[in-house]
């Protein structure tokens, strides 16, 4: 499916049924696509319900020209909006890369809906 956030088109998929667990919410590396899971899914959707996006400039999503859209308060604001309009309440966010920076400002900014965190391959910065 495709969401638009503030006019910036998000490729978002959905796996798995939805249960009493959190939801796991993939997030890519920079210029992956969700993709970059293919091989992690389908074991994680036979017990939770599995969200996967690209992220702006990456994959099927809008691709700004603006290096300004880049921030990371809104990619942390493009997984506020999916988490809201798919309505998954409290989430495990699943940062790989550079997308652990997302994760992270996302468990901080509503540490109420994060059930836990997930980094991978995360840098020190």
């Amino acid at each position: 499916m495709i969401l638009n956030h503030n006019g910036v088109k998000l490729r978002v998929q959905v796996f798995g049924q939805r249960n009493n667990r959190p939801p796991l919410v993939f997030l890519n590396g920079f210029h992956d696509s969700y993709e970059l899971w293919l091989f992690q899914i389908p074991h994680f959707a036979k017990n939770f319900f599995v969200v996967c996006y690209d992220q702006r400039g990456a994959g099927d999503s809008d691709k700004p020209a603006d290096e300004a859209a880049y921030s990371f308060d809104n990619f942390t604001d493009d997984l506020r909006f999916i988490v809201e309009e798919l309505k998954l309440g409290t989430i495990i966010p699943v940062g790989f890369s550079v997308s652990c920076k997302t994760a992270v400002k996302y468990a901080v900014k509503y540490p109420n809906e994060v059930a836990k965190l997930v980094l991978t391959v995360a840098t020190p910065p």
